[in-house]
């Protein structure tokens, strides 16, 4: 395929205030990576209205359309080469997308693989992170924390499982988030916001990180780009088991304790084990192999860009 230029898709809406989508953030540090590879990486939002999500139309056929999908479909626009990357809501990926599609980047091994043996152009690419804003760094005293959880959960819905499992067996647990209140106790939480570009402080002040998958990542077998920050940043990470097929790099697995339910204890457990010449190796693991810059790579290799 001949060099062009790619143009970032997004499921969200433009940032406003108090109202940052964990999207915006990848596809910036994704366009980021892009304008480095020298393929253009200008970002084009959905926006809400009342008849759907659509997004602006841009006329030129030269560039890709790079498409995050998170569960949200889209018609293709006026002939322009449309590229998936499925982050996670692949049970809402219709085959009419799939056909749309010259190909679909996933980031699950095992529905990646389901894809291709159902005639689909698919090949696995695992989220990443962004290590010019992710790697190991001192502690900051006002943001040290025992074992740390970063993430919103629902006014009405349960707490997240992490969250929930470590209160329940007695950690010293401290919340980045919103939506908690009524949930936990208000001593716990420690702010309702963190800036993208200040998270690996809140990370490397932390002794374990906590992580958590929505219901279809554990059943489809879809790693969260969380998994990668946390490692960068150098600190021991603690994730619920994902069932399927990740593809998750062994390497980097060998250093994530999982748990299942009712085993996170064990889990924080072996992670306070871990050496810091295994924490570190962590960090050179994702710095070297799991950047966005990997994966702008790997993109332009599949797609026999020139």
């Amino acid at each position: 395929m001949k060099r062009r230029n790619i143009r970032v898709l997004l499921p969200c809406p433009r940032p406003a205030p108090a109202a940052v989508w964990g999207e915006h953030y990848y596809g910036v540090s994704l366009g980021r990576a892009l304008a480095r590879a020298g393929l253009g990486g200008t970002l084009d939002y959905f926006r809400d209205s009342r008849t759907g999500l659509g997004t602006r139309r841009w006329p030129y056929s030269s560039e890709i359309d790079l498409l995050i999908w998170c569960g949200r479909d889209r018609a293709r626009k006026r002939g322009r080469k449309l590229i998936l990357w499925v982050l996670w809501g692949a049970e809402m990926l219709s085959d009419e997308m799939c056909a749309a599609a010259e190909h679909i980047f996933v980031a699950s091994k095992g529905f990646a693989d389901d894809l291709a043996a159902r005639g689909w152009p698919a090949s696995f690419l695992p989220q990443c992170s962004d290590t010019t804003l992710f790697s190991p760094r001192a502690p900051i005293p006002s943001l040290a924390s025992d074992v740390l959880f970063v993430g919103n959960t629902g006014a009405t819905s349960p707490p997240r499982p992490a969250a929930a499992e470590a209160l329940k067996v007695g950690l010293d647990l401290s919340v980045w988030g919103v939506g908690w209140e009524g949930h936990i106790p208000n001593s716990i939480i420690r702010g309702t916001w963190v800036a993208n570009e200040d998270l690996a402080n809140v990370y490397a002040s932390a002794n374990v990180v906590l992580n958590d998958h929505n219901a279809s990542m554990v059943t489809q077998g879809f790693a969260s780009n969380r998994v990668f920050d946390v490692l960068a940043s150098g600190v021991p990470l603690v994730s619920d088991r994902i069932k399927a097929e990740s593809g998750l790099d062994p390497d980097l697995s060998a250093l994530i304790q999982m748990f299942d339910p009712g085993g996170i204890l064990d889990a924080v457990e072996r992670a306070r084990l871990l050496t810091a010449r295994q924490i570190s190796e962590g960090a050179r693991l994702v710095a070297a192999r799991h950047s966005f810059d990997n994966r702008v790579a790997e993109i332009v290799s599949v797609l026999g860009l020139r």
